[in-house]
């Protein structure tokens, strides 16, 4: 692991950067669903705002690529970065809906460069493959170490101050820690041409070959693979676990244990924040393991799993249940996503940027629809249900991936 770090010391300040660019997104996860009647937002347009900045990524992953082509990697990333950052503080500005619903689609644009960025870097040709699970698995750990401080700084904030105090600050100090990294670190690298890897056609980046996917049935595959793991962890889990535990507990919740009292919504911030702990801890792990068992159907196994916990989580109102669940739910995410990275990079059929480029739309697009489950709250469906239907989804496909 030293030579990995070693030989990728420039890498991990582009992961660092990502991860202060990413407290704001967290935080929203975490805050939204439980202030709904303070912002004088309904579930639906909450739902909607949590998924349009993974919507818009469906094009802007493919525009990513060709804007990096045009420009070079330097400027384009550093104006996301930057630009991701500026929109926390935009959440404190106003919180009418459409306002922040022009936020979300500037995060999302902004987010599909900052992490096409970071998986080039991993999955370039200079990068051995027997390194690749580990180096994902950093990236992971680095990059969403933000999360933690977003949703459980976001959570308890937004308890104590109130939505608007909460975005101002976690804002700035978001915009102070990117500007600080881009001026004491100087990253230099060689100048990414599209063109060069395998004589890449530049229709293909622009228009994004999705009939190339649906020829491809072991890779179409692993894409529903990859867009069911986000729909029912990074979507429909963070968009909708506030409203959960407030179907539960109300707006406050009694630990016994501890004997003491919390708001939901510090409560949700903690759980939903384990994700990251779990990938900072344990991504470079989850990588090694990927690495070692790279051959085994680890994905079946994965999505087996997952599916038996969520549906417990959906029958079970307890207090323990409803905390340790999750944290088994997003172990088998982290480990899911490194997976998916290094399986989509065995299929040769296109280029390292197709390929990355089709993995992160599918779970893009799985998790925008996770917070548009919210719409259907609306109209009387219980989030058990929902939870419920997410597993025989997951069930769905470990299915498929066995015929495989």
């Amino acid at each position: 692991m030293q030579g990995v770090i070693s030989h990728n010391k420039n890498k991990f300040i582009i992961f660092a950067l990502l991860g202060f660019a990413l407290l704001g997104d967290a935080m929203l996860y975490v805050v939204l669903p439980t202030k709904v009647e303070v912002l004088a937002l309904t579930a639906g347009q909450i739902g909607i705002l949590l998924s349009i900045n993974r919507i818009i990524r469906l094009g802007s992953n493919s525009w990513a690529a060709y804007i990096y082509e045009k420009l070079g990697r330097e400027l384009p990333f550093y104006l996301a970065v930057l630009a991701g950052s500026a929109t926390t503080i935009g959440y404190g500005v106003s919180q009418t809906f459409w306002f922040l619903l022009l936020l979300r689609l500037i995060w999302g644009f902004s987010y599909s460069l900052m992490r096409l960025r970071a998986l080039l870097e991993i999955f370039s040709s200079e990068t051995k493959e027997s390194f690749q699970g580990r180096l994902s698995g950093l990236y992971r750990s680095i990059s969403m170490s933000g999360y933690i401080m977003g949703m459980i700084a976001g959570g308890v904030f937004a308890d104590l101050f109130g939505f608007t105090n909460t975005s101002y600050m976690l804002g700035f100090i978001s915009l102070i820690g990117v500007i600080t990294l881009i001026f004491l670190y100087k990253i230099k690298y060689k100048p990414y041409d599209i063109k060069t890897q395998n004589n890449i056609d530049r229709k293909i980046i622009k228009t994004f070959n999705y009939l190339e996917i649906f020829t491809n049935r072991s890779f179409f595959i692993l894409l529903l693979a990859g867009l069911a793991v986000h729909f029912t962890s990074s979507g429909l889990i963070n968009s909708s676990y506030g409203m959960f535990l407030k179907d539960i507990f109300g707006v406050e919740v009694n630990l016994g244990v501890f004997g003491i009292t919390i708001g939901v919504a510090s409560l949700n911030g903690l759980i939903l924040s384990s994700r990251s702990f779990i990938e900072l801890f344990f991504s470079p792990f989850l990588g090694w393991l990927v690495d070692k068992f790279r051959n085994r159907n680890l994905i079946f196994f994965a999505l087996l799993l997952k599916s038996i916990f969520l549906i417990l989580l959906a029958v079970s109102g307890n207090l323990i249940f409803v905390i340790i669940l999750p944290l088994l739910i997003f172990f088998l995410y982290s480990f899911l996503i490194i997976v998916l990275y290094i399986k989509a990079n065995v299929f040769k059929h296109q280029t390292t940027a197709f390929r990355m480029a089709g993995i992160t739309t599918a779970g893009d697009l799985g998790a925008a629809l996770g917070p548009l489950t919210l719409l259907i709250i609306d109209k009387g469906i219980s989030l058990s249900a929902v939870y419920i239907f997410s597993a025989l989804l997951l069930l769905i496909i470990a299915y498929l991936q066995s015929l495989k």
